[in-house]
């Protein structure tokens, strides 16, 4: 596997203070991943390991992954690397909760809540004559089909089978 030389444009757009830029050439092979080629640059540039941000752009400005497989290019046309911190440029948006309704809506629903129990308190010594009035009516109803069954079972006793059929059947 050969080695090629890949140049790149660096941006330091993590320094704020001084957004630097600078030339860089970068030997790669050919089967070289993305986590080895970033090694390279951050020992090559001596960056912190963490939080920050490698962004590779070809000279069309898109997005290509930093890798082996990069095409050797020259000083005069070389690949641009954004060098961010993490989260840069995510910029939080203002409280999206606004006080004055969240505490008209909690006031609200604490209102609701204390009238459903105030109706719930109130109907507690009608809940025993309720509950027995209901008793009485499931009891009435059982007796009710109890009597139906009771009389059914009579009539069925009293049948007798003679034993011969008295009409005679036409097939």
């Amino acid at each position: 596997m050969a080695d090629k030389r890949v140049w790149m444009l660096v941006h330091r757009l993590d320094h704020a203070e001084d957004p630097r830029s600078n030339l860089l050439c970068l030997e790669i092979r050919e089967g070289e991943t993305v986590k080895e080629v970033s090694k390279k640059v951050t020992r090559d540039l001596n960056l912190p390991k963490t939080g920050i941000i490698l962004q590779l752009r070809n000279q069309r400005g898109s997005l290509i992954p930093l890798n082996g497989r990069l095409e050797e290019n020259s000083k005069d046309v070389p690949y641009t690397l954004d060098i961010l911190h993490e989260y840069q440029r995510v910029h939080p948006k203002p409280r999206s909760v606004k006080t004055n309704t969240y505490t008209a809506t909690i006031l609200r629903q604490i209102k609701e809540i204390s009238k459903r129990i105030s109706r719930l308190e109130e109907s507690i010594p009608e809940l025993k004559v309720k509950r027995e009035e209901k008793m009485k009516q499931e009891v009435d109803e059982l007796e009710r089909k109890l009597s139906f069954l009771k009389k059914r079972l009579s009539e069925a006793d009293k049948t007798q089978w003679t034993g011969i059929i008295k009409k005679s059947p036409l097939w």
